[in-house]
C-alpha cells in the first residue's frame, strides 16, 4: 500500500533513509530535523512494515518571468531486501497522480550517479538542469572576503538569480537559505564591492582543495582562488551555471518544459 506518511513515522522513516543512504548520518540528522515533513513523504508499506520512501519537497522554479510548481523528489530508497522488485517505480508513478491532482507544474530530481540518468527516463524524466564544472591550480589574484551571515541573504540571493539571468532556475525563499547556511556555515564567504556583495562561495575543504558547491557573480572564481590560498589549498574547484554536466531532470505533469537552459544546485544535494 501506499500512502503518505503520519508523525509518528519519523525515525522509522529516518532510518530507513540511513539504511539507503549509509555513511550520510550527520546529514540525515540534520535534514529530518530541519527539512522533513511527513507531509511531503510517501511510503510504501508491505504488512505494516514501511519498505521504501521518497520526499516530495515544494520547489517553485522561475525562468525569469514566470513562477512554476514543482515536487523535488529526494531521498528516494528502498530497503535492500524489497529492491528488484518494482516498489519503488510504483511510488514515483504514485508520485505523479499526486502531482497531477494537486495541479503541480513538474516533477524534479538531481542524481547521486550519472548511471540514474537512463534509470529516471524510464518515467518520462528529461535531462535539463545542468552545471558547470572547472578546476584550477591556486595563484596570486588575491580578493578580500569574509564569511556569511544570515542577514546577507537578500543580497545572496540577488547575485544568484543575476547569475541565473535567462535559465529555469530554482527559486530560494528565506527558510531554503537557512538550510544552506546550516549546511555551510563555517565555509561560505562573500566578496564586496563598495559594501555591495557581489560574489559568494558556498563551499567545503579537502586536504588540498576548496571545493565551491556553488560559485555566483563577476568575481566569483577570484574568491574560490582566495578562500583556498587562504587556507593553504593548492586547488580549488567551481560549480555555478553552465553546461559541463547534466545532475537534475524534469518530467512534465501539468505544464510543458520550457526550451532553456536551466540550473539546479544544492537542493539538499
Amino acid at each position: 500500500m501506499i500512502r503518505y506518511s503520519v508523525p509518528e513515522e519519523k525515525n522509522i522513516i529516518l532510518n530507513l533513509f540511513n539504511t539507503c543512504f549509509p555513511g550520510e548520518e550527520k546529514f540525515a540528522d540534520w535534514f529530518f530535523g530541519k527539512v522533513y515533513d511527513y507531509r511531503n513523504t510517501l511510503v510504501y508499506e508491505d504488512n505494516g512494515k514501511i519498505i521504501a520512501a521518497l520526499q516530495m519537497i515544494p520547489v517553485k522554479l522561475s525562468d525569469g518571468v514566470n513562477t512554476y510548481t514543482s515536487s523535488y523528489l529526494y531521498g528516494v530508497g528502498t530497503l535492500p531486501e524489497y529492491r528488484g522488485k518494482g516498489i519503488m517505480a510504483q511510488v514515483i508513478n504514485f508520485s505523479f497522480e499526486e502531482d497531477r491532482k494537486k495541479g503541480t507544474d513538474y516533477s524534479i530530481l538531481i542524481v547521486q550517479e550519472q548511471s540514474l540518468l537512463n534509470y529516471y527516463s524510464r518515467f518520462g524524466f528529461e535531462k535539463y538542469f545542468s552545471v558547470g564544472e572547472k578546476y584550477f591550480d591556486t595563484n596570486e589574484e588575491i580578493l578580500r572576503f569574509r564569511p556569511v551571515t544570515r542577514t546577507d541573504f537578500s543580497a545572496i540571493n540577488d547575485v544568484y538569480e543575476n547569475s541565473c539571468d535567462k535559465k529555469m532556475f530554482s527559486l530560494r525563499e528565506e527558510k531554503h537559505c537557512d538550510a544552506l547556511f546550516d549546511m555551510y556555515s563555517e565555509t561560505s564567504f562573500v566578496h564586496e564591492t563598495d559594501g555591495v556583495i557581489d560574489s559568494y562561495v558556498f563551499g567545503y575543504f579537502t586536504e588540498n582543495a576548496f571545493i565551491a558547491s556553488e560559485c555566483m557573480g563577476k568575481n566569483g572564481f577570484t574568491l574560490a582562488n582566495s578562500v583556498a590560498k587562504a587556507h593553504s589549498k593548492s586547488q580549488f574547484k567551481c560549480i555555478f551555471p553552465g553546461n559541463d554536466k547534466f545532475i537534475g531532470m524534469i518530467k512534465p505533469i501539468n505544464s510543458s518544459v520550457k526550451d532553456i537552459e536551466a540550473y539546479i544546485n544544492l537542493l539538499y544535494n
